[in-house]
């Protein structure tokens, strides 16, 4: 009855608005207290800073969604560490065909790689509060991955969304919840990565949300030539050396 609910509030004002752009900011609590070479501790520092600086904006309109990074770091920062911080924390650009249920990921390389958007099982729950007004609540649910050294991992995902925000939306590839996603935490063993809604603006006009153009790659044929490259080689590596130890 309480997923019954939401659904029929969502629906009853789904075509309210035609449009919505929310900025994020960032913050994780990661930490390089643990490192004990000082040139690689400076080096993560470095890092979490940029991300911890990080914002991007969410746009929403006619069944088309993009997510992208707000570039508004010094122009003193280096931008390999902001590309290193986006890979290791934030988040990359992602264009959403929520009608076509697919997704576009701009790569680092600027490979456009596309892939059929997920369905998330989300728990909702009756934990709520307010965000900057907004009554919220609380989803989660459990990710399974495979990570880099071909281990199965488990993430913790915990969100807030807005049933009076009729937008199926979320930042990076979060959404599935009757109301747009306000706040967001993925939990890496202890550490949180957090997005949270810092401005909201609605519209009742069509805006047009342009997608990066380019050939595609499906992620199985990106995934197989990422297996191929240099990087790859020497990742196998460290994870035969990994195996060893263990």
């Amino acid at each position: 009855m309480k997923y019954l609910f939401f659904n029929l509030l969502f629906t009853g004002i789904v075509y309210s608005q035609q449009a919505v752009v929310v900025t994020y900011d960032f913050q994780t609590s990661f930490s390089n207290n643990e490192l004990k070479n000082e040139d690689a501790k400076k080096l993560l520092g470095s890092t979490i800073a940029l991300a911890n600086n990080q914002k991007f904006k969410l746009s929403y309109s006619q069944n088309k969604a993009s997510f992208k990074y707000i570039d508004e770091l010094s122009l003193d920062s280096d931008p390999r560490l902001v590309n290193i911080s986006r890979m290791a924390f934030t988040s990359l650009d992602i264009y959403s065909n929520l009608q076509a249920k697919t997704q576009l990921t701009v790569r680092n390389d600027g490979t456009l790689v596309e892939n059929k958007i997920s369905h998330l099982n989300w728990e909702i729950t009756t934990e709520s509060k307010k965000i900057g007004g907004y009554l919220c609540y609380k989803p989660l649910f459990d990710e399974n991955f495979i990570d880099s050294f071909g281990k199965n991992r488990s993430t913790k995902i915990v969100a807030w969304f807005a049933p009076s925000l009729p937008f199926s939306l979320g930042p990076k590839y979060f959404y599935g919840l009757p109301g747009l996603i306000l706040e967001v935490t993925e939990y890496v063993n202890s550490h949180g990565n957090t997005f949270l809604a810092n401005t909201i603006e609605l519209s009742d006009k069509k805006e047009n949300i342009k997608f990066p153009l380019g050939k595609t790659v499906t992620k199985e044929e990106y995934d197989r030539k990422f297996q191929y490259s240099e990087g790859a080689v020497l990742l196998e590596k460290k994870r035969e050396k990994t195996k060893e130890k263990g």
